[in-house]
């Protein structure tokens, strides 16, 4: 197992103000026209009204303050994928615009499952890779060697196994080397303790031993341990909105914490190469 690392976003005022209009050109540029009542129009007026009580006297609400973080990250997702894929990309997009506007909320996972493959589309694109939209999820070429990509979403911890089996079949199938990118954001932390907005050192910790145990119990995916030549490993991701300032200084934070898991060290001859793809996604800041 190697842990690949922090990333952390933290956002202010005139970068959030960035996002929010190149978000909505965007958009434009698309084609796309957002529902008054889709998850992206109650994020962006949610975002609009925080954006005006910057510099004033007043502090920002706090009853909602977990929908004001997913916005945030929402929105620098969407930001960080429209500025860096092209228009193959649009149906993603589309897509992503539905959906509850908090994850566990979600009863449709079409919305977060096709913005977890917009991002790491984004990521990969950011690494230096050219990418696609291709099964099993994104394809994508590093180095001469074109690979592939199953993304996964957790919505509950119990969910682990199945989860990571699917996407090792999906890779099997597609006969493509790749491998599976598992989203444990949901699952990291309790909904209280999201709700709570607690300082990022803390949820850090939080995130760390999450991702440390889902990484023990991998191990005992018996579809993961075998030798395959198509399946290079498994890279667990999350990404949770921490804490608000008050006053006109107030900063959003989102820690988020990549591991990278293989068993191709002893059994493929590159790799060396696949290590050093791994560190070359986890080196790609959120935003």
């Amino acid at each position: 197992m190697d842990d690949l690392g922090t990333t952390d976003l933290v956002i202010g005022p005139a970068k959030l103000r960035g996002v929010v209009e190149r978000v909505g050109q965007g958009l434009n540029k698309l084609g796309l026209s957002p529902n008054q009542s889709s998850r992206f129009a109650l994020h962006r007026g949610r975002l609009e009204s925080l954006l005006n009580l910057y510099g004033k006297s007043v502090k920002a609400p706090t009853l909602s303050l977990r929908r004001y973080q997913q916005a945030i990250y929402d929105f620098c997702v969407l930001d960080m994928a429209m500025s860096r894929l092209g228009p193959a990309w649009k149906p993603h997009v589309e897509k992503v615009l539905g959906g509850n506007d908090l994850p566990w909320r979600d009863k449709n996972d079409i919305a977060r499952n096709s913005e977890f493959e917009l991002y790491l589309a984004a990521v990969l694109r950011r690494a230096g890779f050219k990418v696609w939209p291709c099964e099993p999820d994104v394809l994508f070429e590093a180095h001469g060697w074109r690979l592939c990509v199953a993304a996964k979403r957790l919505r509950s911890r119990a969910k682990f196994r199945e989860r990571v089996r699917d996407g090792v079949c999906q890779i099997t199938r597609s006969k493509v080397p790749g491998f599976v990118a598992v989203d444990a954001s949901v699952t990291c932390l309790s909904r209280d303790e999201y709700a709570q907005g607690k300082d990022p050192h803390i949820v850090s910790r939080y995130v760390h031993a999450a991702l440390n145990d889902l990484s023990t119990e991998l191990l005992g995916v018996e579809e993961f341990r075998q030798p395959s030549p198509f399946v290079l490993g498994v890279m667990l991701t999350a990404f949770v909105p921490t804490f608000l300032i008050d006053g006109s200084d107030s900063t959003f934070s989102t820690v988020g914490e990549r591991m990278w898991i293989t068993t191709a060290e002893k059994t493929n001859p590159r790799a060396k190469q696949i290590n050093r793809i791994a560190r070359q996604i986890a080196a790609v800041p959120l935003h």
